[in-house]
C-alpha cells in the first residue's frame, strides 16, 4: 500500500478547543494537499470551513466531545 492510499482513508484533525481560523485553516490546505479523507474540526469552524473549501476537502466535526464541542444550538 502507497502513502497515497493511507492518507485517503485518515482525517487530518485540529481539535484543540483554542483552534483559531487561521490553524483550522492549514489543516484544510493540507487535507487538500494530501490527500486526506477528511478534515476534522472543532464545530464552530464547520460553516466557514465549508465556504472555503467550496467542497474541494470534505469537513468532518465532532458533538460532544469532552472538551465541550458542542454549540449553543446542539445543546
Amino acid at each position: 500500500m502507497e502513502i497515497k492510499d493511507i492518507l485517503a482513508r485518515v482525517d487530518h484533525t485540529i481539535l484543540s478547543p483554542t483552534a483559531a481560523w487561521e490553524e483550522v485553516k492549514q489543516v484544510l490546505e493540507d487535507a487538500w494537499q494530501m490527500r486526506c479523507a477528511s478534515a476534522c474540526i472543532p464545530p464552530s469552524h464547520v460553516h466557514k470551513a465549508a465556504d472555503y473549501v467550496e467542497g474541494s476537502v470534505k469537513i468532518c466535526t465532532v458533538i460532544g466531545f469532552p472538551s465541550g464541542y458542542s454549540t449553543t444550538r446542539t445543546k
